[in-house]
Order: structure tokens, then sequence, then C-alpha cells
């Protein structure tokens, strides 16, 4: 088995959302919202289309940031947590300084 920090080296972990055909819940979200919009565009003009994708584009780049400090956050916070314990480990080792 590859270790975790090689495969990551190697690009062979992949930390980017995957299988959303597979969550159920976005993928019927993301039906009604194809739908919502085919009809929504079908009743504006051109300039108007152009502004709801400027905005459909700025939205998806929101939440890809959005996600990313998510992901960032939540990551240290859980090396955070695990120094923690790493730090505190004596404490639960008989003979250790926590005696």
């Amino acid at each position: 088995m590859q270790s975790i920090l090689k495969a990551f080296a190697l690009g062979n972990l992949v930390t980017e959302t995957q299988h959303i055909e597979n969550n159920p819940e976005i993928f019927q979200a993301t039906q009604v919202g194809s739908e919502a919009e085919e009809k929504l565009l079908a009743g504006l003009d051109d300039e108007m289309k152009k502004k709801v994708e400027q905005y459909t584009n700025a939205q998806m780049r929101i939440t890809a940031v959005s996600c990313t400090d998510s992901f960032l956050y939540g990551y240290r916070l859980g090396v955070l947590m695990t120094m923690e314990v790493f730090n505190g480990k004596d404490d639960l080792i008989l003979g250790g300084e926590g005696e």
C-alpha cells in the first residue's frame, strides 16, 4: 500500500469533489437548477443571458473559494487536534508526566 504522502506527491490523491452523480441529493438539486436555468434563459434576450451567465460564473467562483477555505480550515483544525493528542500522550501512559 502506498503512503498517503507519496500518493499525494505523485498526483494519485484527488482532493476535488468527486462523483456528484453518486449523491442523490446533489444530483436532484443540479437537475432542478438546470431545468430552472433553461426556462429562465428561454425568456431573456442575449444581453440579459450574458448577465445571467456572469452572475452564475461569479456564484460558482464564490462557492469554489468558499469550499477551498472550508477545506483548509477543517484540515488545519484536524491537524491541531492531532497535535494536541500527541502533546498530551504522556499523560495517558503510566509513569508519564501527568503523574
